[in-house]
């Protein structure tokens, strides 16, 4: 089923914002009837059809609002990467269940600013194919001692880093990812010190992109 976001889902008729409609009429080329799934991007859906194409699109509801989410906290915490891989691992991430992406600005990234907008887009794009209906929230870049004072108490907390634990949990979790040429060893205690537990993610180098994969893959049951 095509999926599409919006901003409520709640009414009987639901009109999309100029981007929504122009992906459904000029992408998808889908017109007058058509049924799709309309999403508001904090965690609710509703099957629905396309009453007008004329302008914005108007969608009406075709059955009940129902709920399709992540299922418990998990804040990625990734080193920023260089190039398209922060897209690629945001992507990832939305597929893969995180709730919160942190981008961690450590001695080994490039500060690129805050892309949060560009990164909601890939989120949005993400969550489109994969069947969420909410979105992960971006948090300002931050350092890695800022980081680790903004998860919020009771997670369980994790650093990739080569020699840890091949562990899995169902609890709400923060995973700390790190740049291609590691933590450096003040970063790495800074964050065992800060309660993370050493994580396995295999006996290979990674991309940045693959790490967060891997490392999210490796907290699910």
């Amino acid at each position: 089923m095509r999926r599409v976001l919006a901003g409520d889902v709640l009414g009987a008729r639901i009109e999309l914002d100029a981007d929504a409609s122009w992906y459904l009429t000029r992408v998808l080329r889908l017109g007058l009837g058509d049924p799709v799934v309309a999403f508001d991007g904090t965690g609710r859906e509703v099957p629905a059809r396309i009453a007008s194409a004329a302008g914005p699109v108007v969608l009406e509801a075709s059955g009940p609002v129902r709920a399709a989410r992540a299922g418990r906290a998990l804040h990625l915490c990734v080193a920023l990467p260089k190039g398209p891989a922060m897209d690629l691992a945001v992507r990832m991430a939305t597929e893969l269940g995180a709730t919160d992406v942190w981008p961690v600005l450590a001695a080994r990234t490039v500060a690129t600013g805050d892309r949060a907008d560009r990164w909601l887009r890939v989120a949005e794009a993400a969550a489109r194919q994969c069947g969420r209906s909410d979105l992960p929230r971006f948090h300002p870049p931050a350092t890695v001692e800022a980081s680790l004072g903004s998860i919020p108490e009771g997670l369980d907390r994790f650093v990739a880093t080569p020699g840890g634990d091949a562990v899995a949990t169902d609890q709400a979790a923060a995973v700390w990812v790190g740049p291609e040429g590691g933590w450096t060893p003040d970063e790495l205690s800074a964050l065992i010190a800060g309660g993370c537990r050493p994580l396995s993610l295999g006996p290979w180098v990674l991309r940045a992109d693959t790490a967060v994969a891997a490392a999210l893959a490796r907290l699910q049951r």
